[in-house]
């Protein structure tokens, strides 16, 4: 009696110990909040997630595990869980979510893709298998790649040339995300795609203009080269290129200046949107004038 009684008190001390080495949450510590990750109850999942993002490396292998989870908001709750993690257990972190990148569950790379992103400049290891999935077969993969890339900020400029391809995505909402993604690259990645996005501008698939146009407008003032072509633009026939390029050319400032003239026939455009853009611009860029 005596032996079995030592004995589980040393086996009491030692899980004592255990838990005593976890990281605590609301004054739960880790285990108990793994334990949460079991029931079925998606809700009760999606906030374990989220907890489990401030606890550390120690965290890494459970969140990687609910990357793969069969529902989505808990998918996307451990997605940002990894963006809260610190610079360490990110590092930890990075191959699992590789791994996750090259599988073959597509709901995984999204959440991987997303994680890497979340991680941003410190996810830079994750840009090669991301460029690669900017040719995934599923448009949501792309999308995110995409996004995780933009997110990543300058250190994703190595990818601009897969990410111009992405620009003539046949699904828009990828083409967008890409798009977007080029105001993220920091400055060196910006004037590196400058010359790109200019000539893309005379691309003769229309959605690629617009999408080009949409990216030059988030890059904003730093876009100053495009804006001969962006003024060639507003001649298009379409009137949702010519209000695309209204709309990139008036988040440039005092840049937009050179289209004055063009922007003044657009008073006259058939389409009203097209009208009221262009008024709405000539006034801001003729009172910076003044």
């Amino acid at each position: 009696m005596k032996r079995t009684g030592i004995f589980l008190s040393i086996c009491l001390l030692v899980a004592c110990a255990g838990f005593a080495d976890e990281p605590e949450y609301q004054g739960k510590t880790l285990s108990p909040w793994k334990e949460r990750l079991r029931s079925r109850d998606p809700g009760v999942r999606f906030t374990a997630a989220g907890v489990l993002g401030k606890m550390g490396s120690a965290a890494v292998p459970t969140l990687a595990e609910l990357l793969k989870d069969q529902d989505k908001n808990v998918r996307q709750a451990a997605a940002e869980a990894f963006g809260k993690l610190g610079p360490e257990a990110k590092a930890a972190a990075m191959p699992t979510i590789l791994e996750l990148l090259q599988g073959k569950d597509k709901d995984a790379r999204q959440a991987a893709a997303e994680a890497a992103g979340k991680m941003g400049p410190e996810g830079k290891a994750a840009i090669p298998a991301l460029t690669e999935l900017l040719r995934d077969k599923n448009p949501d993969v792309r999308r995110l790649a995409a996004w995780a890339l933009g997110n990543i900020g300058a250190e994703a400029r190595v990818a601009i040339p897969a990410l111009v391809e992405s620009l003539r995505d046949k699904e828009l909402r990828v083409s967008y995300t890409a798009a977007e993604a080029f105001a993220k690259l920091g400055p060196d990645g910006r004037a590196a795609a400058m010359p790109i996005l200019t000539e893309l501008l005379r691309d003769k698939d229309r959605d690629v203009r617009q999408a080009v146009a949409w990216a030059l407008g988030k890059i904003g003032p730093e876009a100053k080269a495009a804006v001969p072509a962006l003024i060639e633009l507003l001649h298009d026939n379409d009137p949702r290129l010519r209000f695309a390029a209204v709309d990139a050319l008036a988040k440039m400032g005092s840049e937009a200046e050179p289209a004055v003239p063009t922007l003044k026939q657009l008073l006259e455009d058939d389409d009203r949107p097209v009208r009221q853009a262009a008024n709405s611009l000539l006034k801001r860029v003729e009172k910076k004038s003044e």
